[in-house]
């Protein structure tokens, strides 16, 4: 399943939406001006949770025996 194209087309998609969420997340908690935004932690904050995701998207992966007993 981690090889195929649709596994990590979906969990890069999540990852994708994973960063969007927590970067502004970030951004509307600093309630600051845009242009004076900690851009970097922001970023950094976005990026940190996407790794995240991906990493989950690969723990959560079922092997073909636990999908062949029903687990």
């Amino acid at each position: 399943m981690l090889t195929t194209k649709a596994f990590w087309t979906d969990a890069l998609t999540r990852a994708a939406k994973t960063f969007a969420q927590a970067t502004l997340a970030t951004l509307g908690a600093d309630s600051t001006p845009i242009l004076t935004t900690n851009w970097v932690g922001a970023v950094s904050v976005g990026g940190g949770a996407a790794i995240v995701s991906v990493l989950m998207s690969v723990a959560s992966v079922r092997t073909k025996a636990e999908q062949a007993d029903g687990q």
